[in-house]
């Protein structure tokens, strides 16, 4: 039985790289909008961008085991 060569490209790294520069995209998009300097949206971004961090962070572990 044959088996299939692995290949470096895998639909999840694809949807993940999508999902990354979409976050770019809106974040940007957000910046330069009128009311970003908002002491409460900043606050809330923020919050939004440490609680990713987090996540990954604690389960780094399962998404390397994944690969």
């Amino acid at each position: 039985m044959q088996e299939k060569p692995k290949s470096n490209f895998s639909t999840k790294n694809f949807i993940v790289a999508l999902l990354i520069l979409k976050i770019i995209y809106n974040t940007i998009k957000f910046l330069n909008m009128e009311g970003s300097g908002h002491p409460l949206v900043w606050s809330l971004f923020n919050m939004i961008l440490s609680l990713d961090l987090l996540v990954l962070l604690f389960h780094q572990k399962e998404i390397m085991e994944k690969k």
